[in-house]
């Protein structure tokens, strides 16, 4: 009886986890192609949390010794990137773009280029431990996602 009763609450425990991970979607994921000599890159995602709950991206790992949450902002009539290391926050409903020329990821120690056509796997984190597995899709620096960007090139930061 103990057995059985082990053996099932080991096999409910994944579905009570899933049902109880954040509705967070993650859409348009992509970093574009980079010059042979760049060491840096931008990470553009579009973020929706359909839960109840608020919650802050935090981090993403990829790969790359260093990505930070950044934010382009105008100084005057200069254009400068600042670290956002207690990042993002998505409302329950709300919907965060990281976008050129606002909100973004800042891929740092690039070793080789990123070619259109290829992809860099990664995790978002959130609060509350949250982890979201995304692939970033490499693409040409024309090839706009479905969101609409700005002009800023982050291949030369």
């Amino acid at each position: 009886m103990l057995r059985t009763a082990l053996l099932l609450a080991c096999l409910a425990t994944p579905a009570l986890a899933e049902n109880h991970l954040p509705a967070i979607t993650v859409e348009d994921a992509v970093i574009y192609a980079t010059s042979p000599t760049a060491t840096t890159a931008g990470g553009y995602v579009t973020i929706t949390n359909e839960s109840d709950t608020a919650y802050t991206l935090t981090g993403v790992e990829a790969g790359f010794p260093t990505a930070e949450l950044h934010e382009s902002l105008m100084d005057g009539d200069v254009m400068r990137m600042e670290p956002r290391p207690e990042g993002f926050e998505v409302a329950p409903g709300e919907v965060l773009k990281l976008e050129r020329g606002g909100r973004h990821v800042m891929f740092m120690g690039l070793e080789r280029p990123l070619k259109p056509g290829t992809d860099v796997k990664g995790t978002l984190i959130f609060t509350d431990e949250v982890r979201i597995p995304v692939t970033f899709e490499v693409r040409r620096p024309g090839d706009a996602p479905a969101a609409e960007h700005g002009d800023t090139d982050h291949s030369s930061h």
